[in-house]
């Protein structure tokens, strides 16, 4: 009578499959969630201040974009403020941008409007390098854009000066006689770079010490140079501005996510659960079994299956029964999945 030498071996594992449809699910509701890196107001005040020979008129049209401030000679400053910004508390700012749309009525040697100051304004006064541009306003309404993403106008920023409704921008014109120049709008655009914002990650709950892959969403990641499950360091890749994909570390508890870029650190809303591995039985029965015949194994952990490392030597079915097939050593596991 042959004998078969039979190891036992028990799992303990998570539903992986149920696991990944949380993370496809999570991920399709959490993009239309991503805030952005950039704003842009036009003026909430328009408003003419003393600076040449000439005030503007109607200043405070260049807030709607439809119709036009007006002026016929050197002019005084139309100056727009009152933007509504809201750059997050702590924000570096990278870069200024202003839009102004104008036109002039003539452009011809004799008879044309072009930059004198174009200037921004810091809690209500005129700062900053001057970036008026040289050439003649076209007759027809065309937008032209001062500074960049990252040009500061020769001052520096916070997040509060940027917020604050006296914040703004200047524009002064040389106007040769008769000529008339019209503005239409001032707009500014903030680039700016904020501490972490974590949105959702995904999946939310993994077993302890699983290796887990989470995928972090949220916004300013560009710069990240940590990323902590609950204190502990874990190895990520920056993926985009957006998203994050982290590897759950070792030894970790539950709590909060946290990561870490060159403004500061932001923390998750909701804990990462970790969750303890089922509890499985050892299995009991015969570790031999005859070819042509069959032993009985049994696993007092309720809800599991058995399966064999290799049928040609010995099967076993959904009650534990092992049957010999050939001579060799196979291991019946019994698997326990919560």
């Amino acid at each position: 009578m042959d004998m078969k030498n039979i190891y036992f071996t028990s799992y303990k594992k998570l539903f992986s499959e149920k696991l990944f449809l949380i993370t496809f699910l999570v991920l399709l509701i959490s993009s239309n969630n991503i805030k952005a890196q950039v704003q842009t107001n036009i003026t909430g005040t328009g408003v003419s201040v003393a600076g040449g020979s000439t005030n503007w008129s109607n200043p405070t049209r260049i807030t709607n974009t439809t119709t036009n401030a007006t002026v016929t000679s050197s002019s005084d400053y139309l100056q727009g403020t009152n933007y509504g910004f809201t750059i997050p508390t702590g924000s570096i700012i990278d870069g200024i941008e202003l839009e102004i749309e104008r036109r002039a009525s003539n452009n011809t040697i004799t008879r044309n409007g072009k930059d004198n100051v174009v200037r921004l304004v810091k809690n209500g006064t005129i700062v900053g390098s001057n970036f008026a541009q040289s050439g003649l306003y076209p007759t027809s309404l065309t937008s032209i854009t001062y500074g960049s993403p990252t040009n500061l106008w020769g001052t520096t920023w916070t997040a509060a000066d940027i917020n604050n409704a006296n914040f703004g921008a200047v524009l002064s014109v040389t106007i040769d006689p008769t000529a008339t120049v019209y503005v239409n709008y001032f707009k500014i655009t903030i680039h700016y770079t904020s501490e972490p914002i974590i949105d959702s990650f995904s999946p939310i709950s993994a077993c302890v010490d699983s290796g887990e892959t989470v995928v972090i969403t949220g916004n300013f990641f560009t710069t990240a140079t940590d990323v902590f499950f609950n204190g502990v360091a874990a190895s990520f890749t920056v993926d985009s501005n957006t998203q994050i994909t982290a590897t759950l570390p070792s030894g970790v508890s539950s709590g909060k996510i946290s990561i870490t870029n060159v403004v500061g650190t932001g923390t998750s809303t909701d804990d990462f659960t970790i969750n303890p591995l089922p509890s499985v039985a050892p299995i009991t029965g015969s570790s031999t079994v005859c070819t042509d015949a069959s032993t009985t194994l049994s696993d007092a952990t309720a809800g599991g299956s058995w399966s064999s490392s290799n049928d040609l030597i010995a099967t076993v079915n959904s009650s534990g029964v092992v049957n010999g097939i050939s001579n060799g050593s196979v291991t019946i596991s019994y698997t326990y999945t919560d």
